[in-house]
């Protein structure tokens, strides 16, 4: 297997086509396709002798002319790249053609409509700009989760972990989707993680859309009561659907481990939710939230989605609530602060979201 010293020394290419490469030892797209070696992984060592193997579609830092060795320094000055092809002519003469992921400011740089501020401070755009990079590049594995704006089933984000939301198309100088095409519906302006801003998610199959509160408050798109009308909002189907609707169609039989922790509020053969468990109907009567109360990058649409589809399959289906729930729905990331949040209704199909 090709094994080859890291180096961290080497400089940042300064090129009108902006490739990340280092000027050193560049190999031409002929030169690399014509290696006789086409491998699966490689082996690098760092400054204190620790190997690092990185394989096909490894997500790295590579390193450019002020990298330093530090967690802090590797994040704040390393390129990020996924690895495509391994090639070389033995160990010693190992290259890697990478896809880079461009960090906003990069990017706005070469589209000057885009306004980076907009992205957060972890966000990156993965971009269908490559090069070709010697093994000594390359300095440790990183991961960058994809972020999908619309989707219900999005995973947890934390505060500083990588993402990537949107497509850089060098070439075409554009981004895909258009940061209009995934903005708040009402004022066009995008979701910028990290902001105070709050937004609320319609999970409704024919919405999916991120609404910001000020926006929903302003234009008058709200309710006054609210008991159980969150449980009106079914990711699973797009009509409304309220619980007592749901139990008088299903054949959901609790069974008996599931009756403690009933609240005795609850504890009546009028109130389809009574023998459900405190804490999972507590988080599916959460509003969908993202921005700071929302808790993370995504939000706390995670868990709440996934408390919600238990209820709905249990109550419309039948389904026994899993022993295991608490972990299905990863408690840990609901929002606390949802009480105190205005009675928001989304502005396409007047859920309450």
């Amino acid at each position: 297997m090709p094994r080859k010293k890291s180096r961290l020394t080497r400089k940042k290419k300064s090129d009108k086509k902006a490739d990340k490469a280092p000027p050193e030892g560049l190999l031409s797209e002929r030169e690399f396709v014509a290696l006789p070696n086409d491998y699966g992984s490689f082996i690098v060592e760092d400054s204190e002798h620790e190997q690092h193997k990185f394989s096909m579609d490894d997500m790295a830092y590579i390193q450019h002319h002020d990298s330093g060795e530090s967690g802090d320094a590797i994040k704040d000055n390393h390129w990020i790249g996924k690895i495509r092809e391994i090639r070389g002519n033995g160990p010693d003469n190992v290259w890697v053609r990478v896809q880079w992921y461009w960090s906003p400011e990069e990017v706005a740089k070469v589209i000057k409509s885009f306004n980076p501020d907009v992205c957060g401070k972890y966000e990156r755009l993965f971009s269908n700009n490559f090069d070709i990079i010697s093994v000594s590049c390359f300095v440790d594995h990183v991961e960058v989760k994809q972020f999908e704006e619309t989707s219900v089933y999005q995973d947890v984000i934390e505060d500083e972990e990588w993402y990537s939301r949107y497509h850089f198309l060098y070439d075409g100088r554009r981004i895909s989707p258009k940061v209009t095409h995934v903005a708040c519906p009402i004022c066009k302006v995008p979701y910028t993680p990290g902001m105070e801003k709050v937004l609320h998610f319609c999970p409704r199959p024919g919405c999916c859309k991120f609404y910001h509160q000020q926006c929903l408050v302003k234009h008058g798109y709200l309710e006054k009561t609210r008991e159980y009308r969150l449980l009106e909002t079914w990711p699973d189907i797009d009509r409304t659907a309220s619980v007592r609707d749901l139990a008088d169609l299903g054949s959901y039989h609790p069974r008996k481990r599931q009756r403690k922790n009933i609240s005795s509020s609850k504890e009546s053969a009028c109130d389809p939710l009574a023998d459900f468990p405190v804490q999972l109907v507590a988080v599916a009567e959460q509003q969908i939230v993202r921005g700071t109360q929302g808790g993370g990058v995504v939000g706390n649409i995670t868990s709440v989605v996934a408390a919600r589809q238990l209820i709905y399959r249990a109550l419309a289906k039948g389904d026994a609530i899993p022993v295991d729930w608490e972990t299905r729905i990863n408690i840990s990331t609901a929002s606390s602060d949802s009480d105190t949040l205005p009675n928001c209704k989304c502005p396409s199909c007047c859920s309450p979201i």
